[in-house]
């Protein structure tokens, strides 16, 4: 008993793989003589027919297979889907098979491409999806062959999109065209994931902002962002991209960073579009061009700070993304175009004459520095600097920048003088004009520090004084017999009597204290 059952059991199994022969043998000859026919008869529209033709194979196959429940006949369906990519590859990578050029085949979503693409991305996706729904056993292998299926589907629906718009528009509306066929494409893809419960096809949601990013990056190259519709298709991206991140704000991995990105995506497509606009508007050598990126950045973060307490969503959901990562970066950048834009020629004025404090690189900066203080009042730590001593060292270092770039502003306007290192460094007028802002500065800092008995700001003043005395007599002397050394000198010489009269040196007060600790303390 137990050797003929051993004996039926092995002649089972042999009439299993005889019969998993003849079908793999059927469906192979089946494929290669339809092939042979479609590219005898039908040379240009192969790649179509050939897709529909195996789909239409595969599609029998399945069902076969499903009605019958034969598992080989399921196999045999996926292996002819698995082998439709074969066709695409002789086409439209190796062209060893040929295809209608755009003149012969001019119809925008009714040729031959598209639709080879289209039945390969739908053949594809319902075999996933079936593979999903219908498999007999949970296993590894089930898992990844329909992962394979889908990503090979989400592949082609994306070739197959680029393919159409790069065929049938040109830049500009090109680029403006792809953003739409994204964002329509993830609500359509984010749909079908809810209802066909896809939890593979939620995935997705993390493309969005990468692919944002990317296509912002390579949009500059090309073209600017608002040419033919172009802020309306971002805006609809974005809208898109948020609206994910709140359709999975309790369900998606290292969302903050998503957000993060978001912002910073924002804030340089408008930094962009704004700088442009002055370019095209004022000109590119101009002081409002100079100074357009750092007014744009600085509207964004102001607007973004304000808005903190007000806006539950995304700003008070997500308090870590926007606070703690992309605000603050963007005071960084901000603070590093203010400094630059202190240090670099500004450009012409158009007609505008130049006022100190009230132009617009002044106002820019003391508005940044004012938000700055803001937000470190509101969370000390948020600049990522814990020490006390660095804050107001840069505080202290950037203020003092401004001031003598507004002087030297002064001089490049209302005397002429180059806005070069070397002629600025070399113009008596300047040295003087420094050693008379150095001297007030001095005097200024000494006098507030005695009246708030602050000892370490004195000293400060005092250095910078000592500073001064020194330049007088090693820089500005060289001014032989001439006007600007007369008044370098008496106004120094008067500043420091007022030193003497208004400012003793005050004794080390508690706050002081607290900062050469590294200590926050209250004003």
């Amino acid at each position: 008993s137990l050797l003929v059952d051993k004996t039926c059991e092995k002649t089972r199994k042999t009439g299993q793989w005889v019969a998993r022969y003849f079908l793999s043998a059927g469906v192979v000859v089946w494929l290669l003589a339809m092939m042979l026919e479609i590219h005898r008869f039908l040379p240009l529209q192969q790649l179509l027919w050939i897709e529909a033709m195996m789909a239409i194979t595969a599609a029998a196959l399945l069902w076969l297979g499903h009605k019958k429940a034969l598992p080989d006949f399921k196999w045999a369906a996926l292996s002819v889907v698995f082998g439709m990519i074969i066709p695409l590859y002789l086409s439209l990578v190796s062209h060893a098979w040929p295809i209608p050029v755009f003149s012969a085949d001019s119809l925008p979503l009714i040729n031959v491409t598209f639709a080879a693409l289209l039945i390969y991305f739908l053949t594809h996706f319902l075999m996933a999806h079936y593979w999903r729904t219908g498999a007999a056993v949970e296993s590894v292998y089930n898992r990844l062959i329909v992962r394979s299926l889908m990503v090979m589907a989400l592949l082609s629906w994306v070739v197959n999109g680029i393919y159409e718009i790069d065929k049938f528009f040109n830049l500009p509306g090109l680029l403006t065209v792809i953003v739409v066929f994204f964002s329509a494409s993830f609500v359509l893809f984010i749909w079908l994931a809810h209802y066909l419960k896809w939890p593979d096809l939620h995935r997705i949601k993390y493309g969005m902002t990468p692919l944002l990013l990317l296509l912002a990056l390579l949009t500059p190259i090309f073209q600017d962002f608002h040419q033919a519709f172009g802020l309306v298709a971002w805006l609809a991206a974005f809208a898109v991209n948020y609206w994910l991140l709140k359709l999975y704000a309790k369900r998606m991995q290292a969302i903050d960073y998503y957000h993060t990105f978001s912002l910073w995506l924002l804030s340089y497509i408008a930094v962009y579009e704004f700088v442009t606009l002055i370019a095209e508007q004022m000109g590119r050598h101009t002081i409002w061009h100079s100074a357009s990126f750092a007014a744009m950045l600085l509207a964004l973060s102001a607007t973004v700070f304000m808005l903190r307490n007000k806006l539950k969503w995304p700003l008070l959901a997500q308090p870590k993304a926007y606070f703690k990562w992309a605000l603050p970066v963007m005071m960084w950048v901000l603070w590093g175009a203010i400094v630059l834009l202190n240090i670099k020629n500004p450009g012409s004025l158009n007609g505008v004459p130049y006022v100190p404090v009230l132009n617009v690189i002044d106002v820019l900066g003391l508005l940044t520095l004012l938000l700055a203080i803001k937000m470190h009042q509101d969370n000390p730590s948020v600049f990522f600097v814990d020490s006390m001593k660095v804050n107001y060292v840069l505080l202290a270092v950037t203020g003092f920048l401004m001031l003598n770039a507004t002087m030297l502003r002064c001089f490049h306007y209302w005397y002429g003088i180059d806005y070069k290192l070397i002629d600025l460094m070399t113009s008596f007028r300047v040295q003087t004009g420094f050693s008379i802002l150095w001297a007030a500065t001095a005097v200024t800092l000494m006098v507030m520090a005695a009246r708030k008995k602050s000892r370490a700001v004195w000293l400060l003043g005092l250095a910078l004084m000592i500073v001064v005395v020194a330049k007088l007599f090693l820089v500005d002397m060289s001014a032989s017999g001439s006007i600007e050394r007369i008044v370098a000198f008496l106004s120094v010489g008067l500043l420091l009597s007022l030193v003497g009269y208004f400012s003793p040196l005050p004794p080390t007060s508690k706050s002081e204290a607290h900062i050469e600790a590294g200590e926050p303390h209250e004003a």
